[in-house]
C-alpha cells in the first residue's frame, strides 16, 4: 500500500464540493432562521475560513468552481435584494466591493475631417462632403438595425 504524502502545505478545510456546498446551504438557513443578513465575511467565517478570500482560492481547487462560484452568488444576491429595502446603503457597498459600479458608461464616436489650407472648388467640397454624408447615414442604419 502506497503511502500518499502532502505535497506541501496545509490540507484544505473543506474536503469535497458537496462538503462545501452543505455548508454553504447551512450558513442560508442560519442566516434565515436568525433574520440576519447574509454577509461575505460571515459566509467565510461559517465555512471555517481566516479570510474572504479562501472563498476565490477554492474556485481554483479542482471540482469546487460551481460550488465556490454559488456561496459568491448566493451572497451577491442577498446584497441585491437589500437595494429594494428601506436603507439600501449597506446593498450598494457591498455590491460594490463585488466588482459592481454605479457609474453611466457612455461611447462616443466623432467624425473628424482634416483640415489643410489648400483650397477646394466647390464641385470638390460637394463630392467630398456628400461622401461622408452617405457613410455617415450608413453607419446610423446598421445601429438601428442592431437596436
Amino acid at each position: 500500500m502506497t503511502e500518499e504524502r502532502n505535497k506541501g502545505g496545509r490540507p484544505r478545510k473543506i474536503q469535497t464540493p458537496e462538503e462545501f456546498d452543505r455548508l454553504v446551504d447551512e450558513y442560508v438557513e442560519k442566516c434565515r432562521e436568525e433574520e440576519t443578513p447574509i454577509m461575505w465575511t460571515g459566509m467565510a467565517y461559517h465555512l471555517g475560513f481566516t479570510s474572504r478570500a479562501a472563498i476565490d482560492e477554492y474556485e481554483g481547487y479542482e471540482g469546487f468552481y460551481y460550488s465556490a462560484k454559488r456561496a459568491k452568488l448566493i451572497v451577491e444576491m442577498a446584497y441585491e435584494q437589500r437595494l429594494s429595502g428601506k436603507n439600501p446603503v449597506a446593498g450598494i457597498f457591498g455590491l460594490k466591493n463585488m466588482g459592481w459600479k454605479d457609474k453611466v458608461e457612455q461611447e462616443l464616436t466623432a467624425n473628424v475631417r482634416q483640415i489643410t489650407d489648400k483650397p477646394m472648388d466647390t464641385d470638390a467640397w460637394l463630392t467630398q462632403y456628400s461622401q461622408e454624408a452617405e457613410v455617415g447615414n450608413d453607419a446610423e442604419q446598421q445601429e438601428d438595425k442592431l437596436h
